[in-house]
């Protein structure tokens, strides 16, 4: 069970093995994609994340915001999906990525909510219908 403030590492398994999200500690821009790596500990990256809550949200809605440690104050930005442009040799189009963004950092703290942001995440307890 996931509650607001909480801090969480997001992590993924599959088939027997287990990454951890993180983000580049050096990203100036204004958005930047999120990677997968396997789980270690450094301070090369980003990887500590708190559950807000940051206006009235439907029920289990909430953003997941990069910090850079449990003691900081310091808000890095939000967890979202965002579409970034991508040149190939043959194709050049955009492709949905999860990224930190302080771009949604700035725009959930708007009024009123914008619950079309790509920031927003739902947290289901199994309780509450949630199944495999």
């Amino acid at each position: 069970i996931v509650r607001k403030e909480d801090y969480i590492y997001l992590d993924f398994f599959n088939s027997n093995r287990e990454w951890r999200v993180y983000a580049y500690k050096d990203f100036k821009e204004e958005e930047k994609k999120l990677f997968l790596a396997n789980i270690y500990d450094s301070n090369e990256f980003y990887k500590t994340i708190q559950i807000k809550e940051y206006d009235e949200q439907p029920t289990y809605s909430c953003q997941l915001l990069f910090k850079k440690d449990e003691e900081s104050t310091d808000e890095i930005g939000l967890i979202g999906i965002h579409r970034f442009y991508e040149s190939g040799t043959v194709f050049k189009n955009y492709k949905d990525y999860f990224c930190i963004s302080k771009w949604y950092l700035k725009e959930v703290k708007r009024k009123p909510y914008n619950s079309d942001l790509g920031c927003n995440w739902k947290f289901i307890p199994k309780d509450e219908g949630w199944t495999e």
